[in-house]
């Protein structure tokens, strides 16, 4: 577990996309997930004690979750997290499609926040969150027929600090530097902490029979590593959180 502390902002980054923030006298949590995912197909690494954490629950004001891969929208998780503390508020995007609000709730979540994109939500005295769509859906924008609405990103803004947290949302470069611009023409600042990933959770080149995987692992982290470094020029944060997971396959398929 991670820790970054400013005079007035706080993080915590457990693993994968799970980070806790505190400022302004408000928690929030940021995808919380522990263990499995993908009926059990991965483990996330290294293994934290859910009982180590779960007590601070009960602290927590809201929790945003960013999409309904089950290593953000984890169920199990966050039925549990209702049993230590029924009232957080929870936010999402608003969807056009009912299905993530709807399984939240029927957790028994009550107060689902479902944002509008790039509308700044007060949460507090000095405190603000924006949620930021999926814009692409790739992040090399390659041409495709795909048409996807599923992953978003958020912007914290607390005490005049700025925090962004980019998640999984597959931005291109020029996403990255439209959501720079985006910052400046509405708060006036610039992005102070940037939580990025690096690399993504990809079955590729693993599960082909066929390429040269050795070849294909070198090619693809060379070329993720200078997309990161293009990412950090166009956002140029003051501190950066490398918000991304590590994780186990466990059973027959363990060699990938």
């Amino acid at each position: 577990m991670n820790f970054l502390r400013t005079s007035l902002l706080r993080i915590r980054h457990f693993n994968n996309s799970f980070l806790v923030l505190e400022a302004s006298g408000k928690k929030i949590v940021c995808d919380p997930w522990l263990e499995f995912a993908n009926y059990g197909g991965w483990y996330g690494y290294p293994v934290i004690n859910k009982s180590s954490v779960l007590p601070t629950f009960s602290e927590v004001d809201y929790i945003y979750i960013s999409h309904i891969h089950d290593d953000h929208l984890c169920i199990p998780f966050l039925k549990e997290i209702f049993s230590v503390n029924q009232h957080i508020n929870i936010i999402i995007k608003k969807f056009p499609y009912r299905f993530m609000a709807d399984r939240i709730k029927k957790i028994g979540f009550l107060n689902v926040i479902e944002l509008e994109p790039f509308e700044w939500f007060e949460l507090g005295v000095d405190i603000s969150v924006c949620v930021i769509p999926q814009m692409t859906s790739n992040a090399r924008n390659l041409d495709d027929q795909v048409d996807f609405d599923i992953d978003t990103s958020i912007i914290f803004r607390a005490e005049g600090i700025t925090f962004f947290n980019s998640v999984d949302n597959p931005l291109t470069l020029d996403d990255f530097g439209y959501v720079k611009d985006f910052v400046a023409r509405t708060v006036g600042s610039e992005i102070d902490v940037a939580a990025l990933n690096c690399g993504a959770a990809s079955e590729w080149p693993q599960c082909f029979m066929y390429p040269d995987r050795a070849k294909r692992k070198e090619s693809f982290v060379k070329a993720e590593l200078e997309r990161f470094a293009s990412v950090v020029e166009i956002l140029k944060p003051s501190l950066i959180i490398s918000a991304g997971g590590q994780y186990v396959i466990p059973g027959r398929y363990h060699t990938l």
